[in-house]
């Protein structure tokens, strides 16, 4: 039986992910040979991005200086930039209102989750992040085992919403149930692993999470 729900923080809690890729775009192009896919970095952590970044695009910046820029990337959009997700508010409201727990697991640092959290003063019941499994980020299950050990819970009673492949994996990973969230920016991800797939937060209720269960990928 579902008792939980964790979600993932850019492109279901917020409408970062548009803002990230135009950041991205503005930045970090002078310092790549091509362009980003998407397909495989969404979801990664800082330290796992820049790995990928340097391996596969030519990226020519240490890691220090890499997380600078996006410290500074990160405060402009998640201070002045991004809102909340449309139907995450009223959706957070029914979940507490029918008593399932709430978590949100993130593959960004400690510092960003923080400026989010802040900003739209929003309460978890748990919240795991990259700086809670030692930078490890998705598609390792590790930032959704965090959470669900921080909610007391079995993997198989908590379902993830995420928005990548990469955070699809790691909820699958962790054992967990998964609805995979088509939220405009995402639609070269690939969805094939998720138990559930909708358009909108809006088309979820607690009814409709709770009578999810865990499917072999």
């Amino acid at each position: 039986m579902i008792r939980a729900v964790v979600f993932d923080m850019d492109g279901v809690v917020i409408d970062s992910e548009r803002h990230w890729r135009r950041a991205e775009r503005d930045y970090l192009t002078e310092h790549i040979r091509q362009p980003l896919d998407a397909t495989k970095l969404v979801g990664l952590s800082m330290e796992g991005f820049h790995e990928a970044l340097v391996r596969d695009y030519g990226l020519r910046m240490d890691l220090a200086e890499f997380i600078r820029l996006y410290r500074d990337m990160a405060r402009d959009i998640y201070e002045r930039r991004t809102a909340l997700m449309p139907g995450f508010a009223d959706l957070l409201d029914a979940l507490r209102g029918d008593r399932l727990s709430v978590g949100l697991a993130s593959s960004s640092p400690d510092e960003w989750v923080n400026l989010v959290l802040a900003r739209f003063a929003l309460r978890f019941d748990a919240v795991a992040d990259a700086d809670d499994v030692g930078g490890v980020g998705k598609p390792h299950p590790a930032v959704y085992l965090a959470a669900c050990k921080a909610l007391s819970l079995d993997p198989g009673e908590c379902v993830a919403i995420e928005d990548s492949r990469n955070g699809i994996a790691a909820a699958k990973a962790a054992g967990m149930a998964c609805v995979g969230l088509r939220n405009g920016f995402n639609a070269e991800q690939e969805f094939s692993a998720a138990d559930l797939e909708v358009s909108s937060l809006t088309e979820l209720t607690p009814k409709r999470l709770r009578g999810l269960v865990v499917c072999s990928s």
